[in-house]
């Protein structure tokens, strides 16, 4: 299985994350995670970590987006309930990339 997953490394990855749930779209795939199989969001230096489930994990890179635009996204999944801990600390915790 991880030999497949090399396949695809370096491939641009499109995030869209919005009412619907988190969609993911490449050349070679495309996927949709719906809200209602989220657990949770964490975040890490860079990253958000969307949990599905105990075991399966979503990463996605968010250190391209401006502070705004975290700071709207952040916002979003605190209002879902899937963000735990405040945006502003999750913030800063992304920053420390």
């Amino acid at each position: 299985m991880v030999s497949i997953n090399w396949k695809f490394y370096g491939v641009p990855i499109a995030w869209t994350i919005d009412g619907e749930g988190v969609r993911t779209a490449s050349e070679p795939m495309d996927s949709l995670v719906r809200w209602p199989a989220l657990e949770r969001v964490e975040p890490i230096p860079a990253h958000l970590i969307f949990r599905i489930g105990r075991y399966q994990v979503l990463p996605a890179r968010v250190d391209g987006l401006d502070a705004g635009q975290l700071a709207e996204l952040l916002a979003f999944l605190h209002a879902r309930g899937l963000l735990k801990e405040e945006p502003e600390k999750a913030a800063r915790r992304i920053s420390r990339a």
